[in-house]
């Protein structure tokens, strides 16, 4: 996972919603109408602004000082290796509701598990409306998402991959697949298809390439 940041704002304490939205924009390359929009909520004690904010813009927002605007850390998926064992890793996108979900291969799969679950607090008020502190049920405590170790070695899995691309290259090949296997305890040491595609950029590959084919599509020898 990669630490980037959600910029948000109090519309309470922002005193020049114009100056400070077009100020906003400008630092996060945003259209300041649509900044202002939140800004202008005054009902509201938080309001979002941009997700996935990396360390160095955060320290540009930081510098202009403006009032109002906080940040919220967040953690997104991130694949260094490109496309390397990407049918098999899948990838993480966003639901229907905008929220982070496990798609195809083992981030589908496991998707459950490797998420957890946040944890829910109960503010209970008097007839003033004044809060009454109530304890957390256990029910309703944060489970960390489990960890999931994979046979996966990083040297093959890159050997295989070129070796394959090369071959269905070489001899004018739809596609290819092959997979190095550990006989002694069965673990998935390198598993690659050809074509593929990158999970950092999965939006921009057609989904036919999600589907890992050793384990979806059928083959007569």
């Amino acid at each position: 996972n990669k630490l980037t940041y959600l910029v948000f704002a109090n519309p309470k304490e922002v005193k020049d919603v114009n100056h400070q939205s077009e100020k906003l924009a400008y630092l996060l390359k945003m259209d300041s109408a649509t900044i202002s929009a939140q800004l202008s909520l005054k009902g509201k004690f938080w309001v979002p602004i941009k997700s996935n904010v990396d360390h160095n813009m955060k320290d540009k927002i930081e510098r202009a000082k403006i009032p109002g605007v906080g940040f919220q850390e967040q953690y997104v998926r991130f694949y260094p290796e490109a496309s390397t064992a990407a049918k098999v890793l899948g990838f993480v996108g966003k639901d229907e509701n905008g929220e982070d979900t496990g798609y195809f291969g083992l981030e589908g799969y496991y998707d459950r598990q490797l998420r957890g679950r946040s944890g829910l607090a109960i503010q209970i008020h008097d007839a003033f409306g004044q809060p009454i502190l109530a304890k957390m049920s256990n029910n309703t405590a944060k489970i960390d998402g489990r960890n999931l170790v994979l046979h996966i070695d990083r040297t093959i899995q890159f050997l295989l991959d070129t070796e394959l691309k090369e071959g269905v290259e070489k001899y004018g090949a739809k596609g290819g697949m092959a997979a190095v296997i550990d006989p002694k305890t069965g673990g998935i040491l390198a598993m690659s298809s050809f074509p593929t595609y990158d999970p950092r950029h999965y939006q921009e590959y057609s989904d036919s390439l999600y589907r890992n084919p050793f384990l979806s599509d059928t083959y007569e020898p």
